[in-house]
């Protein structure tokens, strides 16, 4: 450790929150925020009209304060922690949490919300945990644990510089949705007016068709027309995947690779079974499809992005099953496409790369991002970058 840090015990630097049971004010409003409700490090909170009787929470719970530190005891290694923010003030968390609540003479909070998220310190609780269906520790093996901890001063210019990382990778969220919420809006139009300004969709004469309003000139075929559409191979299952080789697709998508591949050029893999079903893949160059999926190949021309782009809604498959969703070849074959002429289907095909092409390079942004942080966190917390001059 540099002179002037050592290594402490999160009680020493910390005090216990106060606790209330709420039976025993029923006419008080709480907003209650659960173990479920911490995801991502963003909290939310569920709340009644009135805490009373049966509506109100078994036990005591532990009153929250603004910038306390909850700390999901329940499977710790889901790193479910978060600052409780202003509008949580005085509110009321679960047991499921330990608060940590700073002594501010001693230990910045952010500063420690900074260290408690640190891999090393969440894996650290989390080899503590006992349990089969829901392994928890207590607080008191959180609050025993130790974070290093620097001067105040270094503290609070440690949580600005991580601070600003992150602030900016919440900024590179919002791009990335509303770029995702424009590829939305684009897909909508250019499937229901064809590749023409959103000035002059009033002079594109539409017809309705089980898919939907399109252009009168286009047409509604079955997929089976357009596309060569079969199994995977049904004998292949994951179990023969290697460490390297050509892509193989499974039902979860494109998830290994085989030393040997079966197709050639562009086709969509559906996954035909399971939690993704109905989503689609789009495969290139060399690759194998193997079990629970559909693979889909045209037989004429046809812009691939632009089937992809519409095949890629789970909502358009028509599904068998209750407990283990699946579809049918056959119903697969004679679902209806819009069917454009080709130059048409280029120019949205086309448009909808560049779409793709710039959530793409925004989500590497992102991704840019967040190694930043994880690499500045690591060496902030460890001393090999300082900010005494900040």
């Amino acid at each position: 450790m540099p002179e002037g840090w050592r290594v402490v015990a999160l009680a020493e630097i910390t005090e216990r929150p106060n606790q209330v049971d709420p039976r025993r004010a029923p006419l008080v409003q709480f907003k209650y925020v659960d173990v479920s409700s911490v995801s991502n490090e963003t909290l939310t909170i569920v709340g009644w009209e009135e805490i009373k009787g049966a509506q109100a929470p078994s036990r005591a719970r532990k009153l929250i304060e603004k910038d306390d530190i909850i700390f999901a005891t329940v499977r710790p290694g889901l790193k479910r922690i978060a600052m409780v923010p202003d509008h949580l003030d005085g509110e009321i968390c679960s047991t499921g949490f330990c608060v940590i609540r700073c002594v501010r003479e001693k230990a910045d909070p952010t500063y420690v919300y900074f260290a408690v998220t640190s891999p090393e310190f969440v894996e650290s609780v989390a080899t503590h945990q006992r349990g089969s269906s829901y392994p928890a520790v207590t607080d008191r093996q959180v609050v025993t644990k130790q974070i290093p901890f620097p001067p105040l001063v270094e503290q609070r210019r440690i949580a600005r510089v991580l601070s600003t990382i992150q602030r900016a990778i919440e900024a590179q969220e919002k791009v990335i949705a509303a770029a995702h919420e424009l590829k939305r809006s684009l897909m909508k139009h250019l499937f229901t007016y064809g590749p023409v300004p959103i000035t002059e969709t009033s002079r594109v004469p539409l017809k309705e068709t089980e898919i939907g309003p399109m252009p009168e000139h286009w047409q509604a075929v079955e997929l089976g027309e357009a596309c060569q559409v079969d199994w995977g191979n049904t004998s292949l299952t994951k179990a023969i995947y290697k460490p390297i080789g050509f892509p193989a697709f499974s039902a979860t998508g494109q998830d290994g690779f085989l030393d040997f591949h079966e197709h050639e050029g562009e086709a969509i893999v559906l996954s035909a079974i399971g939690a993704r079903c109905g989503k689609c893949f789009l495969a290139t160059g060399k690759w194998t499809a193997i079990k629970n999926t559909i693979v889909m190949k045209p037989v004429g021309a046809m812009d691939i992005v632009f089937l992809y782009r519409f095949l890629d809604d789970a909502k358009r498959w028509p599904k068998s099953g209750t407990g283990q969703p699946f579809i049918a070849l056959g119903n697969a074959r004679r679902i209806k496409i819009p069917y454009p002429p080709v130059s048409e289907q280029r120019q949205i095909g086309d448009t909808l790369r560049a779409a793709g092409a710039r959530i793409e390079a925004e989500e590497k942004r992102k991704a840019a991002l967040q190694a930043l942080f994880k690499t500045m966190l690591h060496h902030l917390m460890t001393a090999k970058i300082r900010v005494r001059d900040l």
